[in-house]
């Protein structure tokens, strides 16, 4: 069972058929008694017109000349099959003879600028689609704060074999501290010596109060607690975020929320 829309559309292309044969014929025989050398070609150029400037209209909507092309390829056609209906057999009169002349390369601009129009059309909307560089803007992440320290991994027991270690090191290394043999394969180094561990000096549980100043009141906001310290004390953001309670991330941000202040008040 067809549905609906189907039965629309075979009925349109039947009518679109029936009504081209029957257009094509008056046509053709207006441009036969208007002196047209090829009189065939005549109707398919009307017609053409018409087709073009409908896919137009559905193509660029509310194009004021597309609209203007479908009209005046539409009034053409229709004149043209009245004029074959009404007027009597034999030549026609030099004024429509003139105007069916003139259809031909007035409907080679039209087609040609309206073809000019659909693809400024079609290249505005494909740069409409994708944004430029200037319209994505990205934000800066912000840096990920510094290591303490790294941790070295440890090679496993037994990885380099005694074949590929060299006769000769990089390091300045007493004569017999490597151990030689007369085998290539047999080369070692003899283990070195570890140097002594420096003296560690006991530090005291509390802070020297003389570099680091005390929170005097604990009341304050962290914030200002943080920013006395950057000013009057050469800690790291570690120490102040440590003391304040808050993320090393913060109190850097805090220091250079300070430092741009400090730099407009200047100027």
């Amino acid at each position: 069972m067809f549905s609906a829309a189907r039965t629309a559309v075979a009925g349109t292309i039947v009518i679109v058929a029936l009504s081209s044969v029957l257009s094509f014929s008056a046509l053709s025989d207006v441009a036969r008694r208007s002196g047209v050398s090829i009189p065939v070609l005549w109707p398919l150029i009307v017609d053409g017109l018409i087709l073009v400037a409908t896919f137009a209209v559905v193509a660029v909507q509310g194009s004021r000349y597309a609209w203007t092309m479908l009209g005046s390829g539409a009034a053409v056609s229709i004149a043209g099959n009245i004029l074959d209906a009404v007027m009597p057999e034999g030549q026609m009169p030099h004024q429509i003879a003139a105007v069916v002349a003139a259809v031909p390369p007035v409907a080679l601009v039209a087609v040609t600028h309206l073809t000019v129009h659909l693809a400024r059309h079609a290249s505005a909307t494909r740069h409409a689609a994708s944004p430029t560089d200037e319209a994505v803007q990205w934000e800066p992440a912000e840096p990920l704060a510094p290591l303490e320290y790294e941790p070295a991994e440890q090679w496993p027991a037994g990885y380099a074999s005694a074949s590929s270690v060299a006769p000769w090191y990089g390091y300045d290394a007493p004569r017999d501290a490597c151990t030689y043999s007369d085998d290539a394969e047999a080369v070692a180094p003899a283990p070195m010596p570890e140097p002594p561990a420096p003296p560690v000096e006991p530090r005291s549980a509390e802070p020297d109060t003389d570099e680091i100043p005390a929170l005097v009141d604990p009341t304050r906001e962290p914030r200002d607690v943080a920013e006395d310290l950057m000013r009057d004390t050469d800690l790291s953001n570690y120490a102040i975020a440590e003391r304040v309670g808050v993320s090393e991330a913060t109190v850097r941000r805090w220091r250079k929320a300070l430092l741009i202040g400090g730099v407009a008040s200047r100027q």
